[in-house]
């Protein structure tokens, strides 16, 4: 394997040992990858945070923080041109997540003096709020078929992980753990969410299988690992983790404990989303003043 990029040698050292002819599924998926990270301009305004891609590419949703200390909703052009306001409220809009026909909006807010999961349609910009609960609903993750949204919430205690209609109807647990679960994450087939928990001290990455209920541990790190984004193939996820001192952007291999840090920022770089290509990805990046800004991830290439 030949690697091309300023990453090249920590490439060799760290996956070398997974491409041997004794792992030849995972030694062809990672010359496929597309591996040598490089950053781009900041493509977004200051104050942006938690970008997601629309399920074609063509646009990237986030929320931004406004003069009143709120955070509302925008949408712009995948170059970052033409941003669109969607929500402006002196409440927090957060979080959002795209319907798989690119029509709506998943998000959190707590316009109503309580965190509740709501949904926007880009068109009309009609607003439906989709949980009541006297607890916090959050962080909405829509299904790729369309049918279920996953979110948090805490109305039986910690932050456990749930699974509604995408109507609001019929919510169910999923998760039942001491700690508090964070950032669920479909892959792209449906069958697996990846969410963050807490063990001891420490958050790692864990995949619970929807039908069956089954649960994968991703990561097992000292630390924080959060805030996983699975590859469109379903091979490989990228997450925000503070394992190197401060926050930054790390590559995964699904079932195999590799991982490689891709961005190297003595801030914070964080919440990672691959772009619906699998070739490039947009991140929130904390600049030296402490303001969040959006860029964009792309990677060079693996060759053998």
């Amino acid at each position: 394997m030949r690697y091309v990029g300023r990453n090249a040698r920590a490439l060799a050292s760290i996956w070398n040992p997974y491409l041997s002819d004794t792992n030849p599924m995972l030694r062809t998926s990672l010359t496929t990858l597309l591996f040598a990270a490089t950053c781009s301009s900041v493509y977004a305004n200051s104050g942006d945070f938690s970008p997601k891609p629309s399920p074609n590419g063509e646009l990237v949703a986030f929320h931004r923080n406004g003069d009143d200390a709120s955070w509302d909703l925008f949408v712009s052009a995948a170059d970052g041109t033409h941003a669109r306001r969607l929500t402006n409220s002196p409440a927090y809009d957060v979080g959002a997540s795209w319907s798989p026909d690119g029509q709506r909006l998943a998000y959190g807010s707590d316009a109503e003096g309580n965190w509740e999961i709501r949904v926007i349609d880009l068109t009309s910009g009609e607003i439906q709020t989709l949980t009541d609960s006297p607890e916090m609903d959050n962080q909405p993750a829509w299904s790729p078929d369309g049918k279920q949204i996953a979110f948090l919430s805490r109305r039986d205690g910690n932050a456990e992980l749930y699974l509604m209609n995408s109507d609001g109807s019929q919510p169910r647990r999923l998760t039942d753990s001491s700690g508090h679960e964070g950032h669920p994450s479909w892959s792209a087939d449906g069958r697996w969410i990846v969410f963050d928990t807490e063990t001891d001290d420490d958050r790692n990455l864990w995949a619970i299988e929807v039908a069956t209920g089954k649960k994968l541990q991703l990561t097992d790190s000292p630390g924080s690992d959060m805030a996983a984004s699975v590859s469109p193939d379903g091979k490989f996820f990228l997450f925000t983790s503070n394992r190197s001192g401060s926050y930054n952007i790390h590559l995964g291999v699904w079932g195999h404990p590799a991982t490689l840090q891709l961005t190297h920022s003595q801030t914070n770089a964080m919440k990672a989303v691959w772009q619906p290509d699998g070739r490039s990805a947009v991140y929130s990046r904390q600049d030296e003043s402490g303001v969040y800004r959006v860029e964009r991830l792309s990677v060079g290439s693996a060759s053998r």
